[in-house]
């Protein structure tokens, strides 16, 4: 809850380059999804619902590279229609964090065990992370209190399906978890489809 004493303020205001909305996602983003997906049991029906072309895309993109943002929402589309349910969803973004940034994200526990690191560690190179994964798009992200934050995600048009959000909740609360023992992420409705928020708070 925000602190009647301390105001509101942002601690990331980053913008791509690219523009306002993200035209490229990294390939090892949908690759380890997918990993995720048929480790769950799940790929025969994720191939059935994917188109061939984009499918195959995915499949035989090995080595780390951009692809066009339509590959994301075809993969984020047939993932909606796994109709996968709220845990096994959530799974499949702390898991993705982990393999995707955990690297990353090591660099900071480590460098933070003799300064007191907590969330805040990695939640202010919230620019840095996101220049990894998208091309294109901004992200905010507002200290409502010493421990809650308001993150606003823009330009990322696959927002619109209910599995990548709660997937991208589950990355965020994954983040989290390497600084603090509790971690809540809940998500705040935003008028813009193409705009995801959730609060972040810890414990």
């Amino acid at each position: 809850m925000e602190n009647a004493n301390q105001p509101a303020k942002v601690v990331v205001d980053y913008h791509a380059p690219e523009g306002p909305v993200a035209t490229h996602v990294r390939s090892t983003l949908l690759s380890s999804s997918l990993q995720l997906i048929r480790e769950l049991g799940h790929f025969d029906r994720y191939v059935a619902l994917m188109p061939k072309e984009a499918c195959e895309t995915i499949l035989l993109t090995l080595a780390p590279t951009w692809l066009p943002v339509a590959l994301a929402d075809a993969h984020y589309s047939a993932c909606e229609r796994l109709e996968l349910s709220a845990s096994e969803t959530d799974f499949v973004g702390q898991a993705v964090a982990t393999r995707f940034m955990g690297t990353f994200l090591q660099t900071f526990v480590r460098s933070s065990r003799n300064v007191g690191g907590s969330p805040w560690v990695p939640i202010k190179q919230y620019g840095r992370l996101w220049s990894r994964i998208w091309q294109g798009g901004s992200v905010f992200v507002t200290e409502l209190g010493p421990k809650d934050a308001l993150i606003e995600s823009r330009g990322l048009t696959v927002a619109k399906y209910r599995y990548f959000c709660t997937a991208y909740m589950g990355v965020i609360r994954s983040a989290g978890l390497m600084f603090a023992s509790t971690v809540y992420v809940r998500p705040i409705r935003a008028r813009d489809p193409a705009t995801h928020i959730c609060s972040l708070s810890w414990v």
